[in-house]
């Protein structure tokens, strides 16, 4: 069984983007399950399924990283502006895709919002990690949704691939 943690990145001003993340990283768990009779379990963290605490200043942040290290791949989401929580999360996850420690990192931007805030921010994780982002535009949640399943197909395919090749009862010549 493969298990893949993807981490969405992303402030509450496209909140409602992360749901449909959310909802592509289920549907995506669905096919394989059920329709390609792969076993990929596909999971993510969200902060708001967290009970409610007060915590040190810093704290939140460093949770929502640890998470971060602890992913496969992250999914960042911006709107109009670059929040900072969201900010550390996107930065720290190119950093581990620049050292191998991470598989990927997709970062979505809505076009309509696009703007220097946005250019400076890439500008920053540029001269921080060495990496350039090719990042995608999209206008509107179905074109989020749509651009973020072309995104992440070939990813699972490829994961899945390597997953059974690796294994010993999967692998060809191997018992099942």
């Amino acid at each position: 069984m493969l298990e893949l943690v993807i981490f969405i990145s992303c402030g509450a001003e496209v909140e409602g983007l992360r749901d449909v993340a959310a909802r592509v990283l289920r549907a995506l768990e669905n096919a394989f399950l059920n329709g390609l009779k792969i076993s990929v379990v596909i999971r993510n963290w969200d902060y708001r399924d967290e009970s409610p605490e007060v915590v040190k200043t810093g704290e939140f942040s460093a949770r929502s990283l640890r998470m971060v290290d602890s992913s496969n791949a992250v999914i960042g989401i911006l709107g109009p502006s670059v929040p900072p929580v969201t900010a550390l999360e996107i930065l720290r996850a190119i950093e581990r895709f620049a050292t191998g420690d991470a598989d990927n990192v997709w970062l979505f931007v809505d076009a309509s919002t696009l703007g220097p805030v946005h250019a400076r921010y890439l500008g920053k994780i540029k001269r921080k990690t060495g990496m350039e982002v090719v990042y995608q535009k999209f206008m509107g949640d179905s074109d989020f949704q749509e651009k973020l399943f072309v995104a992440l197909i070939p990813y699972v395919v490829r994961k899945t691939i390597l997953e059974r090749q690796n294994s010993p009862t999967l692998a060809p010549g191997g018992a099942a």
